[in-house]
């Protein structure tokens, strides 16, 4: 089978870190025996090496990257903005095609804007669409009204709709009509996060967090909550990822008293995140909104207990043997959580976390229900 993947963004040279979801789902699709490729119009904000518009091909774990660098400037302009992105979505299209093949189907990742290209390009070579969608802002209706025509014509357009959360399922449907969403979950590649095999010291005690170092992923009221429990104590946080949240960050932390304690590590590439979790105790999820939580899974998967704030997402997964879930936004509730984490972390058993986590994500569970997918809208649209 052919396969061809269009997220709304990826890895790039200045951005490294995106995308690891998208390159797994090809890598574990590619394993299975498929022809896997992706193409994505990279929307970027910063100066870059490749000039606007460029095409760009590269390598990837195996397989190719097709991209257009499009000035983030545009999208600015709605009324421009997607008409640009149909024209190059189309542009990019015609030029894999000529160089792979055409695919036998596209999976688009998020309707904005990844869906809303494919809905726009698959009609002109008959390719059949479908869509998972990862938006975190359609949990709580958060959809700016000009894009919610784009959401609607993505979902539209899509043989099959896929959320990865129940929740994320309950916010689309204002704008699915009467389709139907399927939930499958995000994968964990458990080839690469799994356990170490060096017993933990414990301690210093080791808290972990990763993520943006934005305001939704509520990393000042875990550093404030972290405070509340342990100023002073053997225990660490460490928060992992980059963001326009640094400086405010860095500052709390030195109020706080807390630099001998918590440390902001900047972003990290796969090895070094679990490099980092298999060093930690615990992860912390201190998000207000969630549409999954992959870094939650990706600690399970190295057998950590988790603790989480029940932003959309990760209350659909975390059970009471695999860590404890607080509401969000309550720094009180966050730091007697953690306290209480640490307090009754040898009665978590890392073996069984990590076995109900692959089970549930790993590589083979949820290949099988993509390829079942894909075959079904395969035969459908040859018959």
């Amino acid at each position: 089978m052919h396969v061809l993947l269009l997220p709304s963004w990826y890895s790039t040279v200045e951005r490294s870190y995106l995308g690891s979801f998208f390159r797994e789902q090809a890598i574990a699709l590619k394993k299975a025996g498929n022809q896997v490729n992706i193409i994505f119009l990279d929307i970027f904000k910063e100066d870059q090496s490749a000039p606007p518009f460029a095409t760009i091909v590269k390598m990837d774990h195996g397989f190719k990257v097709y991209s257009i660098r499009v000035p983030h400037l545009y999208s600015k302009i709605p009324i421009l903005f997607p008409q640009l992105l149909a024209s190059l979505g189309k542009h990019l299209l015609d030029y894999y095609c000529e160089q792979e093949g055409t695919p036998d189907l596209i999976h688009a990742h998020s309707a904005l804007y990844g869906g809303f290209i494919a809905a726009n390009i698959c009609a002109s070579h008959q390719i059949p669409m479908v869509l998972t969608e990862h938006l975190t802002r359609i949990v709580k209706g958060k959809v700016q009204p000009w894009k919610i025509f784009i959401l609607k014509l993505a979902y539209q357009k899509a043989e099959k709709i896929f959320a990865v959360s129940p929740a994320l399922a309950e916010g689309m449907k204002p704008f699915v009509g009467e389709k139907t969403i399927t939930v499958i979950h995000n994968l964990v590649d458990e080839t690469i996060f799994y356990p170490s095999e060096q017993a933990k010291n414990l301690t210093p005690f080791i808290f972990s967090s990763i993520g943006r170092l934005e305001e939704v992923k509520g990393f000042d009221l875990l550093i404030k909550a972290f405070h509340k429990s342990f100023h002073g104590a053997d225990v660490q946080l460490n928060i992992a990822g980059s963001g326009t949240k640094y400086e405010a960050l860095s500052s709390l932390i030195e109020e706080l008293k807390l630099k001998n304690q918590v440390k902001l590590l900047g972003s990290l590439s796969r090895l070094e995140v679990r490099e980092l979790l298999q060093s930690s105790h615990v992860l912390v999820s201190s998000s207000s909104l969630e549409s999954f939580g992959v870094t939650l899974i990706e600690a399970m998967a190295c057998g950590l207990p988790v603790v989480s704030t029940m932003s959309g997402g990760p209350e659909c997964f975390i059970e009471k043997d695999m860590g404890i879930l607080v509401p969000s936004g309550d720094v009180d509730q966050l730091a007697d959580a953690l306290l209480r984490m640490k307090n009754t972390y040898s009665k978590y058993d890392p073996l069984l976390i990590r076995s109900k986590c692959v089970e549930r994500f790993g590589q083979k569970v949820f290949i099988k229900k993509l390829l079942d997918a894909y075959k079904a809208i395969i035969n459908n649209s040859t018959s």
